[in-house]
């Protein structure tokens, strides 16, 4: 585990959300498959966005209240890589968000990470 507890973010299935906001939980697709959520950290972000989401032209970004999930985060790469991506172990309750970005591509056709 790094040691000092870094900004984890998860980029969310609108749909997945909106159903969490009224049920209070929140899985994303294929999470019964995996049994874990992927996530992030901000340094990841960039990564994570060109490789998974560039034909997305709107992302809707959770950051985690990371203190309150620690004992359910592991930082691991499942792809024989070396960079360690958290997953966390167990569905979020969304009282676990600390705040929701809703992030668009600009005119250059990026997403403005600054904003988190």
């Amino acid at each position: 585990m790094p040691p000092s507890e870094p900004r984890i973010f998860h980029i969310a299935d609108q749909e997945r959300w909106t159903l969490a906001e009224t049920t209070g939980g929140y899985t994303p697709p294929g999470f019964e498959t995996d049994q874990f959520i992927h996530c992030c950290t901000l340094e990841q972000m960039s990564g994570v966005l060109f490789r998974f989401f560039k034909d997305q032209d709107s992302i809707l970004v959770l950051e985690l209240e990371t203190n309150r999930l620690m004992n359910q985060l592991r930082f691991e790469n499942l792809e024989n890589g070396a960079e360690l991506f958290p997953h966390l172990y167990s569905s979020l309750p969304i009282s676990d968000v600390k705040q929701v970005f809703h992030l668009r591509r600009n005119k250059n056709m990026e997403f403005d990470l600054s904003i988190l």
